[in-house]
């Protein structure tokens, strides 16, 4: 039986995959939730990956002799991200190895754009079963440049998303995104996803495969969400003469005085709630004065009976 945690997860996830329209800084927020941290047991839908950790996490039982180097991919034909910002919103890696963190980006005046981790290379089930999962729940389809086959990468060294957002050129209220996942496996090979653009291996003059981390961007499609609105401040009230500026040396004066009700005057009496009716002193001590006068009776009456 899932468990209240796990629940939670699966409905989040599936608020994260429906709602599209929410504003960046919510899906963001919500996928950090939605993603726990990865160790060495794999649960079917839930989000634990076997032999794979955050990014961010320490490395267990590190591979002797693992060396880190810089992991890029090059996309090109970026200029649609052009004054756009990044942010990583998620990274794992095989456990037992080492690397950064979180993802960079490098961008260069071109129109190329460098994604990349610093990390040391050994592939691990875990890693693509988080990849695959990815794509599986927005029912999206990596490229590759090296894919002898279409089915989904059994492998991969290490995995990473993102988004690039920017106000939209055309409509200051709207904000352009760009999501996408990427993913390093066997022998330097890169996976690409997005939804929001389409990448392609490029190829030499020759129709040969120019490398296997060199992408080349093309039908951009940002998705557009409301831009967040700055608080505009109010002007103070204008009380025109009711508060004139004194002048030098005159004292300032105070708040005006409040209107007076003569009905609202306290009695001496006390009985400023009980207008025309009990004075106060007696029903807010009721239940006292008829102990009182109850016991007085019965004093009253075994006086009587014993004269």
């Amino acid at each position: 039986m899932n468990s209240p945690n796990q629940i939670l997860v699966v409905g989040l996830r599936l608020l994260a995959t429906t709602h599209t329209a929410l504003p960046a800084e919510a899906l963001v927020l919500i996928t950090s939730i939605a993603q726990p941290d990865y160790v060495n047991t794999k649960k079917d839908m839930v989000g634990t990956y076997t032999h794979s950790r955050r990014c961010a996490a320490k490395p267990v039982n590190e591979r002797s002799g693992s060396t880190q180097v810089t992991n890029d991919v090059e996309l090109n034909g970026a200029s649609f991200l052009n004054g756009a910002t990044w942010t990583a919103t998620d990274c794992v890696i095989t456990e037992t190895e080492k690397g950064d963190s979180e993802p960079t980006r490098k961008k260069s005046p071109d129109g190329v754009e460098k994604i990349g981790l610093s990390a040391s290379r050994q592939g691990s089930s875990g890693v693509a079963d988080f990849f695959n999962y990815r794509l599986g729940a927005g029912g999206h389809k990596w490229d590759a440049c090296d894919k002898p086959t279409s089915a989904d990468p059994a492998n991969l060294n290490f995995a990473f998303c993102g988004t690039w957002s920017k106000i939209d050129p055309d409509d200051s209220n709207l904000v352009d995104t760009w999501d996408a996942c990427f993913a390093q496996g066997s022998k330097d090979n890169w996976f690409v996803f997005s939804p929001n653009f389409k990448a392609t291996c490029m190829q030499n003059e020759s129709g040969i495969m120019s490398s296997k981390y060199r992408f080349m961007l093309s039908d951009s499609k940002p998705t557009k969400q409301a831009a967040p609105r700055p608080d505009v401040p109010t002007d103070p009230p204008d009380h025109g003469d009711d508060h004139p500026t004194p002048s030098k040396g005159e004292p300032t004066p105070g708040p005006p005085p409040a209107s007076h009700d003569p009905d609202d005057d306290d009695d001496d009496e006390g009985n400023d709630d009980n207008k025309g009716g009990l004075p106060s002193w007696l029903t807010d001590n009721w239940f006292i004065i008829m102990l009182v006068a109850g016991g007085a009776l019965l004093l009253l009456v075994l006086t009587s009976k014993a004269s």
